[in-house]
């Protein structure tokens, strides 16, 4: 309950006033004369000083105050002051404490404008008696005077801060499935990965005939995976809301990978080639894994001090939309400090509420704090986090094909290179010789499954000599089709005649 402050000279005068009008309405009795005191009366401190108002042009009601949060107590009643009229002009007020205070307690005066309403704050300047707080205003409300247990909150929010930079790997990811993965691996295909990181989980398969690498993070927090000119296979990652600041920082350059998502990348590639697929996490994220666990842990304070309506991710999304802030991501913990966690930061940010917090991250504790914990995310991307996967297709292997082959009036010879050269004639009775048509086709994916050679053959160049020899359609640059050879005997896959090589039974090819 509020009780209403006395005034001494208020109170003489209505006793004075109360004895004139009964002496007025005709009554007999005589006051008693004053006694002059035996000794001066003790002065009465006010409880609240108002710079150019007179106490008797004030009501000062007061009332006791709980703690509006965790590591904050009232040091004062929570005073409501009226006076006749408004104040005109930016006025300093002094209110008594209820203790005097030590000099080193950060000292803010809390100010609302009715009971149940959020307070706002400002600084206060405890002054010389050590009993009283002084602080300039334009308006008057309810007002009182907080104090803050600065080493019990400063070590809450860097508890809170170290435990969200979360080292750790999430058990609930599960490895990926890719289908045909013992296929994929054929025709010089081949895949390895960095010994004894826990990043992603990965698997290599053939999906819609292509040689598809997909890629799980494993970690709690989002990483970026680097693929120089590999394209990822649709739909693209979706980003959920907790990660967005991230992606719009970090760019699309690597793909934004958050917690126990997946990525497909398409990996298809020419003999001789490789791709390398990078997960890691570079200096702009370390710093914005450094900012959002700063974050998280000062919403967390500023909920404990009873300041209910912040939110860590559009925190740090209006944070990294300022350019100091911006600029500094990347440049390590004094250069985040400095433009994304300062006094002026937190203010813009958190309103009045932010004066409490700068309390924290001006600290000179926090500095080297938190420059520890760079140190340890640095430490856990070089130990854990990168991790490279390597896709490579090796030169492929015609050994099994190279020959000559020969059948009447043609011939047919494959080199190393899988380069196959075709001769087509026809021989007349009488001795004639026809060029019918000279084909050149390349081999790929060469292979042998039960004693039978087989390679996919593309035309590459052709000349028709006798179009009249073809009935079954007239080969074509571009036409495909398989090269076979089974017990010495090649038939040709688009002049379709048969071909003898080494090992062909005698007349086979004639």
């Amino acid at each position: 309950m509020r009780h209403p402050t006395r005034h001494p000279v208020l109170v003489a005068l209505l006793v004075t006033a109360f004895a004139l009008v009964t002496a007025g309405c005709g009554g007999t009795t005589e006051l008693p004369k004053a006694k002059p005191p035996s000794s001066s009366p003790t002065p009465v401190d006010p409880s609240v000083v108002i710079e150019g108002v007179e106490p008797e042009d004030m009501v000062v009601t007061d009332a006791t105050g709980t703690s509006p949060g965790v590591n904050l107590s009232f040091a004062s009643p929570i005073y409501t002051v009226e006076t006749a009229s408004p104040l005109t002009g930016p006025t300093q007020v002094q209110l008594l404490l209820d203790n005097a205070l030590p000099r080193t307690v950060p000292i803010f005066v809390a100010s609302r404008p009715a009971a149940g309403k959020p307070w706002t704050y400002q600084p206060g300047e405890l002054m010389s008696d050590q009993r009283h707080v002084q602080f300039t205003t334009t308006h008057l409300s309810d007002f009182a005077v907080l104090v803050m247990d600065q080493e019990g909150a400063l070590q809450s929010f860097q508890q809170d801060l170290r435990s969200r930079l979360d080292f750790s790997v999430n058990r609930k990811v599960k490895k990926p499935e890719c289908e045909e993965p013992v296929e994929a691996r054929k025709d010089g295909y081949t895949v390895i990965s960095t010994k004894g990181r826990k990043t992603v989980y990965w698997c290599f398969g053939l999906e819609n005939d292509k040689r598809v690498l997909r890629v799980v993070n494993r970690r709690v927090l989002p990483i970026q995976v680097a693929h120089p000119d590999v394209p990822v296979v649709p739909p693209a990652v979706a980003t959920p809301k907790a990660w967005a600041p991230w992606a719009g920082v970090l760019g699309d350059e690597a793909t934004f990978l958050p917690p126990g998502r997946t990525v497909t990348y398409d990996v298809d590639l020419e003999p001789t080639k490789n791709v390398l697929i990078s997960a890691a996490t570079d200096s702009t994220a370390q710093s914005m894994r450094a900012l959002q666990a700063a974050v998280g842990a000062l919403v967390l304070r500023l909920n404990g001090f009873g300041v209910r309506n912040a939110k860590t991710v559009p925190t740090v999304d209006s944070l990294i939309d300022r350019p100091q802030c911006a600029k500094a991501l990347g440049k390590g913990a004094d250069k985040l400090l400095a433009g994304c966690l300062s006094r002026s930061k937190m203010v813009a940010t958190f309103g009045t509420a932010g004066l409490l917090l700068s309390r924290l991250t001006s600290d000179p504790t926090t500095k080297p704090f938190l420059r520890q914990q760079f140190k340890a995310i640095a430490s856990d991307v070089q130990k854990n986090g990168d991790q490279n996967i390597l896709v490579r297709r090796a030169k492929p292997n015609f050994t099994a094909f190279v020959g000559s082959y020969i059948g009447k009036g043609r011939s047919m010879s494959v080199n190393a290179e899988g380069l196959v050269f075709e001769t087509v004639t026809n021989v007349a009775k009488d001795g004639t010789i026809t060029r019918v048509a000279d084909v050149t086709y390349q081999l790929s994916e060469p292979r042998v499954e039960d004693g039978v050679k087989r390679a996919d053959a593309v035309i590459t160049k052709v000349k028709i000599h006798d179009r009249k020899a073809f009935r079954d359609g007239v080969p074509r640059v571009g036409n495909t089709g398989v090269f076979r050879v089974e017990k010495g005997i090649v038939r040709s896959p688009f002049v379709k005649r048969l071909y003898c090589g080494s090992g062909a039974k005698k007349n086979a090819c004639s």
